[in-house]
């Protein structure tokens, strides 16, 4: 099939006039025409080829940048020394996170709800939420310098921009997946893999800091500048997804499956409305079928689990070794979180080798259920000296199965997210694989947010 015929399949509509759809008898059926006619002329050609796997890497990266930013956002330690003269000093880090989910699952909702007609493409809303991004941390990086703002003034302003930064990430992930959706799947996990190295290196980030920076201590002015440091190379990893992401389009690989996963008759002029697209499944009709209806509660329990550990029974569990050197004092929780990361990252990566990639969704529902058992190995681990806590539940006072059991925790993470990800659009017919690209991430969400309320029960288990 020649350029020319593409073209002229693209053209055919519009030159035969809006006429022909309305003597048709069935005009549901001819407004889809041109769609269909084009689909199927890509599906008498060769799919292209993704020469040095150019659009593997670049999903990769965009999957990197989407995240990047808001590890360094959330990890950066200028907030605990800007806001520790306020009321905020011990909840501020809470305050963030909130209004970060909070604004990350409407944006979801709000594209559920939006009508088809009114979205636009996922390219362009993926385009609009980097710029929205790009202005945030633009923000962020002028502004921490700036002592003359009160405190709490600042506070304030932060809760704002983590406010855009969630909504804006929101659009960004369901745009982003429910694109991928209509790729081979290795693309789904190229994104996840990027976004694993974001966290793991902006955890590398901040402990090579920390480690340079020893025990002295720094003015308020050199931890302003640290910290804009940080958001600048935020907002140059934006920038760099976002021209990555406008360079992808271009590739004739990215053209051809977003034209052959495009929903029929998106291509045709609906303001008349004698002319609509047939009628296509809604979001609810991917939970009257298995085993799709399983895979978003699925990805939902493995964030709840995740979060119910981390970073709380992490940041509370100390060394077993009585040495008072730097790394016990200042390193050891934040190399729990490092190995946690870096499992992640590892465990997002496995499906790209074929060895670990598997489509059995016994394996991986049941293996989501399974990660449960991490809670109360954590439990038996050696926690923090406290009063409330039972200190006959320290079975694991060895710092090498704490280690390990962060790093298993990270990789079965990511490992599992993959392949949901992955295998979940695979699981609903051709024209629901967008509104489940879409809907997985709202359920990871979800996850991520109610995970910490578990955080008080188990609090509960602790105690004497």
């Amino acid at each position: 099939m020649t350029n020319f015929t593409l073209l002229m399949l693209h053209d055919a509509p519009a030159k035969a006039g809006q006429d022909i759809y309305r003597q048709a008898k069935s005009p549901q059926d001819d407004a889809m025409s041109s769609a269909e006619q084009l689909k199927s002329a890509y599906k008498n050609t060769t799919a292209p080829k993704d020469k040095w796997k150019v659009n593997y890497y670049i999903f990769f990266f965009v999957g990197f940048s989407s995240l990047f930013s808001w590890h360094i956002f959330i990890k950066n330690s200028f907030f605990e020394e800007r806001f520790a003269s306020t009321i905020f000093a011990t909840t501020f880090s809470n305050w963030i996170a909130r209004v970060y989910m909070a604004t990350n699952l409407l944006a979801m909702v709000f594209l559920m709800l939006l009508p088809e007609r009114l979205k636009g493409s996922n390219s362009l809303r993926v385009s609009l939420s980097f710029l929205g991004n790009v202005a945030v941390f633009l923000a962020m990086t002028v502004l921490p310098p700036c002592e003359w703002i009160p405190d709490t003034t600042y506070f304030y302003i932060t809760l704002v921009c983590a406010g855009l930064c969630g909504f804006f990430g929101g659009v960004l992930q369901s745009s982003l997946f429910g694109m991928a959706s209509g790729f081979p799947s290795s693309y789904v996990q190229g994104i996840m893999a990027g976004q694993g190295l974001a966290g793991m290196v902006s955890s590398v980030i901040l402990m090579a800091a920390n480690i340079l920076a020893g025990d002295s201590i720094k003015s308020p002015h050199e931890i302003a500048i640290n910290a804009a440091l940080y958001f600048g190379l935020s907002l140059f990893f934006i920038v760099l997804g976002y021209i990555s992401f406008m360079y992808v389009q271009r590739l004739e690989f990215f053209k051809f499956h977003s034209t052959m996963s495009a929903a029929p008759g998106a291509d045709l002029d609906l303001s008349d409305e004698s002319i609509q697209p047939p009628q296509q499944g809604g979001i609810f009709s991917i939970f009257t079928k298995m085993p799709s209806a399983l895979y978003p509660p699925a990805v939902f329990f493995v964030l709840f689990i995740t979060l119910s550990a981390f970073p709380f029974i992490f940041s509370n569990i100390t060394s077993s070794s009585k040495s008072d050197s730097f790394f016990f004092r200042k390193l050891f929780i934040s190399t729990g979180y490092l190995l946690f990361d870096v499992g992640d990252y590892i465990g997002k990566s496995m499906p790209a080798f074929g060895l670990f990639y598997t489509k059995s969704h016994v394996f991986i529902l049941s293996s989501s259920l399974l990660r449960v058992v991490f809670i109360p190995l954590f439990m038996l681990c050696n926690f923090r000296d406290h009063p409330d806590f039972n200190a006959a539940l320290r079975i694991f006072s060895s710092d090498v199965i704490y280690f390990s059991l962060a790093l298993l925790f990270g990789l079965t993470n990511g490992y599992i997210c993959s392949l949901l990800f992955m295998n979940a659009p695979r699981t609903v017919p051709e024209y629901l694989r967008e509104k489940m690209g879409a809907i997985m991430p709202f359920f990871l969400t979800v996850g991520l947010a109610l995970g910490p309320f578990f955080v008080g029960i188990i609090s509960l288990f602790l105690k004497k």
